[in-house]
């Protein structure tokens, strides 16, 4: 029959509308993918080819959502609005019931069933049965069981059991059994007990008895009460109280007292006092202080002082091979190869093949053919090639960029100063704005918009916590029928006596969807059938999303809030909510918040949650709803939407043949026939 269209006001909505008084959630999902949606214990399908204004079913993608701009401004505006000074709204209840099937979750994503305990004004929770505590405020938690003890605020963990404590933030370890201790950041460990320290990071150890100290990194070994040292890998020992060092690989053996050595191996003798050495088997002989070198057997003879590679006089050295030449008077440096030029003394270097020029003492660097410029120290970049190119000359900005870089310039040259730390300064101000616009124009995700309003969620600010109970518990009846109730009055206009509790009952609490059982531990925590998800503030609901979990989808009924909290915009906040918590579950991937209308301004924000999918009304097939469709539906082009989808709605038909009861009545029949063949053939018994 024609009913009053809540768009134009006109007598023109038609709709099918069927009673049930026991619905399977699979066969209610089937029914929604076909575009009818339940009502208290009916379920119903507008008619597109008689409806004045056509509303059209959508559903939202959970885990490709991402909130828009107005999402994002909208959710700031409700975090403000929590965490200001001013009070929100009234206060609520702390003393939260808890019982089977009622579920709480805070921002840490926290299930609490039965054998908890949490009170959420001081952020304690203790489970009886896990035997462990926790307080959110102060970081600590506490296993009774195994006698453990974690304060996660300053990163300490302590054991009684096995006398181990840890603290994760400065890294050390220690065992009070043992009586060792470990410093994990430093790599030194400590046993009082042996006397023995180690650290790892130098590979060194010590023993306080013994005297003796060990680093098993160079092989070293040196005992302090004999005064004796050994390097197990170059074979070398030294005593340092008679002086003497002795290497068993080469075969030599030095006496820094008297300042010989001596090498049995290649029979050279060395005395570092008179600086003259031997070798006994090629007959040469060096003299290092004159510089002059002399080989008996060749007969050859060599003057380092006028030789071709080295003049000590002069302090030059060539070598011809890689064409470098070194002053060391003038410390300065010349790559012919290369083209470069060092100069030691005042730690430039410039290379003239690539203009390049380095200074490693000012961390500057120029490259003059670029007109780049970079000091690793001050990490400023040369602000005419990073800055100035950016703008376009002659162009008003670029005039005033020019200006004040002029003015930096003059005002350096009246104190007689550089102007180069003036500029670098300019332009460290300039990217740290930069980077800051950057990060404000990045978009948060909404984890990180909706996680701090939780309880226990990042912050330690939350003040929201989520709660999901049976539409039709007692908890559910006595906790929402005053908030339905107050909103009915407050926003519809109804009077106090058409929102009593038997009508709330009827609308929103009963539900022809049978529960099912929990076959996964996610099953556990969004249990199938119709739930009341309630938002409390502090204790006290103020918004109650009456929904129905399927299968693979959460589908949202009604919506009504507390109208102190008007202000709030809290029909946009639980929805976001709610995609917040369905992100990330392996079962349930839609979300759909009703029909939607391109002729409703009150339904439009339903088009904001993008990505999202409308059904076409003739095919019953599901569309991406992009702009291009969004248009067409204004327009009214529903043909065009049938045309794009081959025009055929494959699970129409319903056969009579295969079906001996038949679907006698008409009304039934058309009812079989909306409903699809494979979800119609699980009425048949009921409709016979």
């Amino acid at each position: 029959q024609p009913l009053r269209c809540e768009f134009c006001g006109g007598v023109g909505r038609f709709s099918d509308i069927v009673s049930l008084s026991r619905l399977a959630v699979t066969d209610y999902e089937a029914l929604l993918n076909r575009g009818w949606r339940r009502s208290a214990g009916r379920v119903y399908r507008l008619r597109p080819d008689l409806t004045c204004c056509a509303k059209f079913p959508m559903r939202h993608l959970v885990d490709a959502f991402r909130p828009s701009r107005s999402q994002r401004r909208c959710l700031r505006r409700f975090a403000s609005a929590l965490f200001g000074s001013a009070p929100v709204g009234p206060a609520g209840d702390s003393d939260l019931p808890t019982g089977s099937g009622i579920f709480y979750q805070t921002g840490s994503g926290t299930i609490y069933q039965a054998g908890s305990r949490t009170n959420y004004q001081t952020e304690s929770g203790t489970n009886y049965q896990t035997g462990s505590g926790t307080n959110y405020q102060t970081g600590s938690g506490t296993n009774y069981q195994t006698g453990s003890e974690t304060n996660y605020q300053t990163g300490s963990e302590t054991n009684y059991q096995t006398g181990s404590g840890t603290n994760y933030q400065t890294g050390s370890g220690t065992n009070y059994q043992t009586g060792s201790e470990t410093n994990y950041q430093t790599g030194s460990g400590t046993n009082y007990q042996t006397g023995s320290g180690t650290n790892y990071q130098t590979g060194s150890g010590t023993n306080y008895q013994t005297g003796s100290e060990t680093n098993y990194q160079t092989g070293s070994e040196t005992n302090y009460q004999t005064g004796s040292e050994t390097n197990y890998q170059t074979g070398s020992e030294t005593n340092y109280q008679t002086g003497s060092e002795t290497n068993y690989q080469t075969g030599s053996e030095t006496n820094y007292q008297t300042g010989s050595g001596t090498n049995y191996q290649t029979g050279s003798g060395t005395n570092y006092q008179t600086g003259s050495g031997t070798n006994y088997q090629t007959g040469s002989e060096t003299n290092y202080q004159t510089g002059s070198g002399t080989n008996y057997q060749t007969g050859s003879e060599t003057n380092y002082q006028t030789g071709s590679e080295t003049n000590y006089q002069t302090g030059s050295e060539t070598n011809y091979q890689t064409g470098s030449e070194t002053n060391y008077q003038t410390g300065s440096g010349t790559n012919y190869q290369t083209g470069s030029e060092t100069n030691y003394q005042t730690g430039s270097e410039t290379n003239y093949q690539t203009g390049s020029e380095t200074n490693y003492q000012t961390g500057s660097e120029t490259n003059y053919q670029t007109g780049s410029g970079t000091n690793y120290q001050t990490g400023s970049e040369n602000i005419l090639h990073f800055i100035s190119s950016r703008m376009r000359p002659g162009k008003a900005r670029y005039k005033r960029w020019s200006a004040g870089l002029d003015a930096l310039r003059a005002r350096a040259g009246a104190l007689g100063q550089s102007a180069d730390a003036l500029l670098a300064e300019r332009a460290n101000r300039w990217r740290r704005r930069r980077e800051l616009r950057q990060r404000r124009q990045s978009a948060p995700s909404l984890a990180e918009l909706v996680d701090p309003l939780m309880i226990g969620g990042p912050g330690g600010r939350g003040r929201l916590l989520w709660r999901l109970v049976p539409s039709d518990s007692q908890l559910a009846i006595s906790s929402g029928h005053a908030c339905y109730s107050a909103y009915q009055c407050a926003v519809h206009g109804d009077s106090p006596a058409d929102c009593g509790e038997a009508k709330f009952r009827r609308f929103l609490c009963l539900s022809p969807l049978a529960a099912e059982a929990a076959e996964a531990e996610t099953d556990v925590q969004w249990p199938k059938g119709s739930h009341h998800s309630q938002l409390l503030l502090d204790g006290r609901l103020i918004g109650v999303d009456v929904i129905d979990i399927l299968d693979s989808t959460v589908s949202s009924a009604y919506f009504f809030f507390d109208p102190a909290f008007k202000r709030l915009q809290l029909g946009k906040v639980s929805a976001l909510l709610q995609l917040r918590r369905l992100q990330g579950h392996p079962r349930l991937r839609h979300y759909t918040m009703g029909s939607y209308s391109p002729l409703s301004v009150k339904l439009a924000y339903k088009a904001e949650f993008q990505p999202a999918q409308i059904m076409c009304p003739i095919a019953l097939r599901w569309l991406p709803f992009d702009r291009d469709y969004r248009c067409r539906l204004e327009a009214g082009q529903l043909r065009g939407l049938y045309a794009d989808l081959g025009g055929a709605d494959d699970d129409a038909e319903v056969g009579d043949s295969s079906d001996s009861d038949g679907v006698r009545r008409a009304g039934l029949r058309r009812f079989a026939r909306l409903a699809g063949q494979q979800c119609a053939s699980r009425f048949r018994l009921l409709v016979d």
